[in-house]
């Protein structure tokens, strides 16, 4: 039942009427009491008040005024019954609300709530009168606590007996009664009825026919099972009405008690009859609600469960598997079935049965969670399971497996990427040093070779000396090629010399057990490439053949000029119609599935063993291909090998040029260079070199210096050839410095480190370069005439 479609105007006038109904019940009983048992009004204004608010207060002082004026009382009784009526169904709705009060009746707590405001409230009432007595009343002089404790009885009895019934029916929310449940109810409101008159007639008017009342007590508390806190309450009001009704008429076995007596007997039957089953009530409602809530938290948890990946494992202080909760379309290496009931170290490793045994007796130790590792056989294939471990009651854990053998796998990978760009770092360093060692033999050598005349013996021991360096720069770029640091210079190479000139390398590196077989079906096949990302590529998949034939073989290395049509060029991705150089690398191995096939040039896809394989080597040959505009694929059988397939456009060969020639007849020229070296024994080549070729040469140990230089130099300064990392201030700032303040001069970087070349075009312009150590001091020359012979064309000038 619900107030909301009732007008303002139509709640106030049926809380009036229920408060004349309540009244008429007291002023219409007989004379079997001195005073009324129940006192209904003070629970229908309490309800009223919680249900209209207390802004209503004046329908409760008003009704009183008319009520006992009708009634013939004066004024002097009037009022001060209207002021203590008011009041107490203030203080009672204020102590309600206060106390946090819910009037479902579903907790104990409610009831206790309801106790306190109906031993509260009538207080008000008993105050209001005792002044309105004092003030108003001319008669003789009553004690203080004249009638206070039946007044305060019947009232705080009509709280209890009303404000439960109606606020379960009017404020509570509840599903509506279907036919079949309100007959049922219509029937135990008439059971309790009949009872209760049955007993008032049939029972003795003794001792005896007051503990046959108690009889309807069952009936009440039925209907709190089974009607839950509203049945309760409505039952219990029932029961004290009828009982309070019947009682004052002169009917039932409560005349046999004395009447000083009679009025506190009945009213403490009346407590029992509405407190009993609205405790009852209250306890049902309460054991339901934790029945719920628990349904919803096992509903929960199984639906968090069958959400994550994880298996959950209930298990015993002794190992044994009391339960298994599985996610949804998850299955475990062992059925169910043979996993419960039995101990978890049956199905372990003994290290890992062992590690089992510490982990229970440790949560269960220190009543915390703990995470552990620990391996297991699947299908004859090692798998590393987590299991996180929580108590469970006094004797049991929960454990929360999953599978993180994937994630172990990522881990090793990190590792090994993070081994590979430490061993790049240090590759990096160990390369600017040794480049600066080059390029100064590089340099001497050349000078010796310029000093001398070209017969005799020191000649071919500059050769000799040359081939050495240009070997240990080779052995950098290789080194570098492995830590991915190489600085990419495409350049036309003849693809056939590259493999040739690896050839004594890839001996060494693939062993005695693997024979090479080489096969250049060509000749010569000219391709624009990186030399240092090529050899990477050959170097790799040299590697992973070896790889795939443990107990030796054949590996077979073959170069051939193809011509693609159309229909042959759609057979691969990122080929075209036209002329490829094909290089292949063949072994007679383990070969591959299918699906190890798709996946192979996946980066850190690897079916080697963890710590042997970083899953990048033919990730890297698959993008060092496509940069180079070609494609890369594979066929490959399980047990009969595998052939990897490179085609890259074919250019033509490259015409020959006689730069040596030129660099020995180098004229004077008419221009100013600073040298920024902090390495003494290069700056000081350089310096050799520019000089010989003509230059007037500035000279400076690092940035700071150069600046002061150029400001102390009156003259202008046509080049800067300064190296990139150095102390103080490195070459990057020393630029942008120098630019501000010279504009006009041309720039070249010289480095070991192929980082260094990254945005230096952008800083320098096109008028700049980038010479990466080790270089011949022919290449320096050349390129400072090259970046001259651009100034001299903008200003109109000559250089020679």
């Amino acid at each position: 039942m619900s107030l909301r479609r009732w007008s303002p105007l139509g709640k106030r006038l049926l809380f009036a009427a229920a408060l004349a109904a309540a009244a008429y019940a007291r002023e219409g009983s007989g004379d079997a009491v001195n005073q009324a048992i129940v006192w209904l009004p003070s629970g229908v204004a309490i309800a009223g008040l919680w249900l209209l608010g207390l802004g209503e207060w004046w329908v409760v002082a008003l009704y009183t005024v008319v009520q006992r004026l009708l009634l013939g009382y004066d004024l002097g009784v009037t009022l001060p019954a209207a002021v203590g009526s008011t009041a107490e169904a203030v203080l009672g709705v204020v102590v309600l609300r206060r106390l946090g009060f819910e009037t479902a009746f579903a907790r104990l707590r409610d009831f206790l709530i309801l106790l306190v405001a109906a031993a509260t409230a009538p207080v008000a009432s008993i105050l209001a009168s005792w002044i309105g007595r004092a003030l108003f009343w001319s008669g003789a002089a009553m004690p203080f606590y004249s009638g206070w404790g039946g007044w305060w009885r019947m009232n705080a009895l009509g709280v209890l007996v009303v404000v439960p019934a109606a606020l379960t029916w009017l404020a509570t929310p509840a599903r509506p009664l279907r036919a079949r449940r309100a007959v049922q109810a219509a029937l135990v409101a008439l059971g309790i009825v009949a009872a209760i008159l049955g007993l008032i007639r049939l029972a003795p008017v003794s001792a005896t026919g007051v503990m046959l009342l108690t009889v309807v007590l069952p009936l009440s508390l039925y209907a709190g099972v089974r009607f839950g806190p509203r049945g309760a309450a409505s039952s219990g009001a029932l029961a004290a009405i009828v009982v309070a009704i019947t009682t004052s008429h002169g009917l039932g076995p409560y005349l046999s008690i004395s009447p000083s007596e009679r009025h506190a007997a009945i009213q403490v039957f009346e407590l029992m009859l509405v407190a009993v089953p609205l405790v009852f009530g209250a306890l049902i409602a309460e054991r339901e609600a934790a029945l719920v809530t628990g349904e919803h938290a096992e509903e929960l948890r199984r639906s968090i469960q069958q959400a994550l990946p994880d298996v959950t494992y209930r298990i015993r202080r002794d190992g044994l598997c009391v339960d298994l909760f599985l996610p949804a379309e998850t299955e475990e290496p062992i059925p169910r079935s043979r996993i419960v009931g039995r101990n978890v170290r049956d199905f372990l490793q003994p290290d890992a049965a062992e590690l089992v045994d510490r982990t229970i007796a440790r949560v269960l130790a220190e009543r915390a969670p703990v995470t552990v590792e620990y391996p297991l056989l699947v299908e004859g294939r090692r798998r590393i399971r987590e299991a996180r471990c929580v108590p469970y009651g006094d004797d049991e854990i929960l454990a929360v497996v999953r599978d993180i053998t994937d994630r172990k796998a990522l881990e090793e990978q990190f590792r090994q990427s993070q081994k590979m760009e430490a061993v790049g770092k240090l590759a990096g360093g160990v390369a600017h040093d040794f480049n600066n060692l080059l390029m100064v033999i590089f340099g001497y050598a050349d000078a010796i070779a310029h000093a001398v005349p070209a017969e005799g013996p020191i000649p071919s021991h500059v050769r000799a000396i040359r081939r050495a360096a240009e070997r240990g720069a080779g052995l950098t770029r290789q080194l570098l090629a492995y830590s991915r640091q190489q600085l990419l210079c495409p350049k036309d190479l003849d693809l056939t010399a590259v493999v040739e000139q690896l050839g004594d390398m890839l001996r060494r590196l693939i062993g005695e057990d693997v024979r090479l077989v080489t096969c250049y079906e060509s000749g010569d096949l000219w391709v624009r490439v990186d030399r240092s990302q090529m050899e990477q590529v050959i170097l790799n998949l040299v590697v992973n053949a070896r790889d795939a034939m443990p107990a030796g073989g054949e590996l077979r290395i073959a170069t051939s000029a193809v011509d693609l049509d159309a229909s042959s060029a759609s057979a691969h991705d990122g080929l075209h119609e036209g002329a490829y150089a094909a290089l292949s690398v063949q072994d007679n191995g383990t070969g591959m599935t299918r699906d190890v096939q798709a996946r192979a040039f996946d980066p850190f896809f690897t079916t080697k063993d963890q710590g042997k394989g970083t899953g990048l080597g033919l990730s890297m040959v698959y993008g060092i291909v496509k940069q180079s505009g070609g494609a890369v694929w594979l066929d490959s059988t399980p047990d009969s090998g595998t052939v990897v397939w490179i085609y890259l456009p074919r250019v033509a060969a490259p015409v020959e040029t006689a730069r040596t020639a030129e660099s020995r007849s180098i004229e004077p020229v008419d221009a100013t260079v600073l040298v920024v070296e902090d390495e003494p024994v290069v700056r000081e080549l350089a310096r050799q070199v520019l000089t010989n070729a003509g230059y007037r040469v500035l000279q400076a140990t690092d940035g700071e210096q150069a600046i002061e230089v150029s400001r102390r130099h009156a003259g202008t300064i046509d080049l800067l050839v300064t190296d990139v990392v150095m102390p103080r201030l490195g070459g990057r700032e020393l630029v942008r410095r120098l630019l501000a303040e010279r504009p006009d001069v041309r720039v070249i970087f010289m480095s070991g480190y192929p980082d260094d070349a990254q945005g230096l075009g952008e800083l320098a312009g096109p008028v700049g370069d980038f010479l990466q150590k080790p270089f011949a001091p022919s290449r320096l020359v050349e390129a400072a005439r090259a970046l001259l012979a651009l100034r001299a064309v903008g200003d109109g000038s000559t250089v020679a």
